[in-house]
């Protein structure tokens, strides 16, 4: 029985969609952190900043998607990829829905 190694820039590529969400996720919650922090006024641009986040992990991960559609590593990374569309989704919802700490005025 022989294994065979993967390069580390193919497993990586395979878990791009991920890194993409998980990049996301600290960087939206980050902002919230920010709103809510009481140095911090109601402030729409950086609410609209998190916004600018989702739209760009969005683009990047449908690219990415896009992108990989040759390569062995597709298997594995395409429904990641997917995956982490939805998880980016459903990240931002509470984001875009639920009025944050400062806006609020709490």
């Amino acid at each position: 029985m022989t294994t065979r190694a993967t390069p580390t820039g193919t497993a990586l590529l395979a878990l791009i969609g991920p890194m993409i969400w998980a990049a996301h996720f600290f960087a939206v919650y980050l902002v919230e952190a920010v709103l809510c922090s009481p140095a911090v006024s109601a402030n729409s641009a950086v609410h609209v900043a998190g916004v600018g986040l989702t739209i760009g992990a969005l683009v990047a991960l449908l690219s990415v998607r896009r992108i990989s559609k040759q390569g062995a590593w597709t298997a594995f990374a395409r429904p990641l990829i997917d995956l982490s569309i939805v998880a980016v989704v459903l990240t931002a919802i509470p984001f875009v829905m639920i009025a944050s700490c400062a806006s609020s005025g709490a």
